[in-house]
């Protein structure tokens, strides 16, 4: 179990963790940069898109300060 938190999503809405209560969330740390993220892209994709019928939300987490919002 993981404590409640907010982030921001790609269209300035804070989206909490609360939100999704009863469901799997998959929190997957990405950055445009990062060559072990690009390694991995197409596979979370894959696998975000074979676990949605089943009710698993994957959530893309951008910590890197020096990648704007308009970047990501």
């Amino acid at each position: 179990t993981v404590p409640d938190f907010a982030l921001v999503d790609l269209d300035n809405k804070v989206r909490r963790l609360s939100g999704y209560a009863g469901k799997t969330v998959v929190i997957v740390t990405v950055g445009l940069k990062c060559p072990c993220v690009e390694s991995y892209r197409g596979r979370i994709n894959d696998l975000a898109t074979a676990y949605a019928d089943r009710g698993v939300i994957f959530i893309g987490f951008n910590p890197n300060a020096n990648e704007s919002h308009e970047q990501v």
